[in-house]
């Protein structure tokens, strides 16, 4: 199938997405396929592009994401021009089926992405690692939110969020945290990261260092080329419901925190259209057969920011002394190691992990 050259939005309609492939063209993308608005037309021509579904009047591009994400047009309300339904009403409706406080959609290029937004204030943005997504920090949320403004979202092929037919290399994670940022028009925050996570803040902070007022650095990946060999094969059958409980072990020191909830949760997430395609780049772009591919240490020894690394000092899938070492590079850096603790303090750990972050960037902004 060939690509579109335009969507269609109507004059109430919002659309910030780039011009993606027809919905048909990939079955394992997930892409979009919705565009940025099209040439300005007038409002009695947008009325009559809009479909209708049994009593309804639908948007085109509305009507395409319904599509796409299976929802049933005669359940949702219209916020439009005489009750028509457009986009909005489907990221609404698709945010409240999430069950999440602060669950969001947002079009950020032609990834419609999903993200948990809680609390008020300086904006905190927390990156999920490898295989996760932004619920990982549901242990983090809510405490945090007493403080700042925390954003947590899926990144692209992970989660809710759709999944698109590229290379997920650092460069486009990092342009990707660029424009999502844009889009909701923030303009400086602070950037917590977990392993890949980790990775795409030094990578970000680097490039874009007037947006980034500190960092915290949790079990970074990308400094050091040393990995367990069991993270590449695990990741890549975390497909099945075994596969994903052999994954979290390696994640944890305690293995009370493979809860079957979270099991169940990123095995739903797996079987989304191109999600496993996703999967499969990232690691593809992140590990190969002599351990890690990327490397932003030397990127994080130029940069200039506070930076607070916290590693657990039982991590079975980055050594600790990882950490050890870039935190003596850093003019303005601290490591803190969490004993009895594996790949994620941020849930072996939370209460102790919340403070200190809390209190590294209350003290920051001060």
């Amino acid at each position: 199938m060939s690509a579109p050259i335009a969507v269609i939005t109507a004059v109430d309609e919002k659309w910030d997405g780039k011009l993606g492939a027809a919905p048909e063209s990939s079955q394992t993308s997930g892409a979009p396929g919705l565009g940025r608005q099209g040439p300005p037309g007038s409002s009695e021509t947008r009325e009559q592009s809009a479909g209708v579904s049994g009593n309804k009047a639908v948007t085109p591009a509305a009507r395409s994401l319904a599509k796409k994400r299976g929802i049933d047009l005669t359940q949702i309300s219209g916020s439009g021009t005489g009750g028509r339904i457009v986009l909005e009403d489907l990221f609404d409706y698709l945010a409240l089926q999430t069950g999440w406080p602060g669950s969001r959609f947002i079009p950020v290029g032609d990834c419609l992405t999903h993200y948990l937004d809680l609390g008020q204030g300086f904006p905190l943005v927390l990156l999920h690692g490898l295989g996760a997504s932004g619920s990982a920090w549901q242990p983090n949320l809510h405490y945090l939110a007493n403080y700042f403004r925390v954003l947590a979202p899926d990144l692209p092929g992970a989660g809710l969020s759709d999944s698109l037919a590229t290379g997920y290399t650092l460069e486009f994670y990092t342009g990707f945290l660029g424009d999502f940022l844009d889009y909701l028009g923030i303009d400086r925050c602070v950037i917590v990261g977990n392993s890949l996570g980790g990775a795409i803040a030094v990578a970000f902070a680097r490039h874009f260092p007037g947006k980034v007022s500190g960092l915290v650095l949790e079990d970074c990946a990308g400094l050091g080329q040393e990995v367990t060999p069991e993270l590449r094969p695990a990741v890549l059958d975390s497909v099945s419901r075994e596969g994903i409980s052999k994954l979290l072990g390696l994640l944890f020191h305690d293995p009370k925190f493979v809860f079957p909830g979270t099991i169940e949760e990123l095995y739903r997430y797996r079987q989304r259209p191109g999600a496993y395609e996703a999967l499969k780049s990232a690691v593809e772009n992140q590990l190969g057969d002599e351990g890690q591919k990327i490397d932003v240490s030397k990127e994080l020894a130029q940069i200039s920011l506070p930076t607070l690394v916290i590693w657990g000092a039982e991590d079975r899938i980055t050594p600790l002394s990882q950490g050890v070492k870039v935190a003596g590079l850093l003019p303005k850096g601290s490591l803190t190691a969490y004993e009895g603790c594996g790949h994620c303090p941020h849930i072996e750990q939370a209460d102790r992990f919340n403070q200190e972050v809390a209190r590294f960037v209350r003290e920051l902004l001060e």
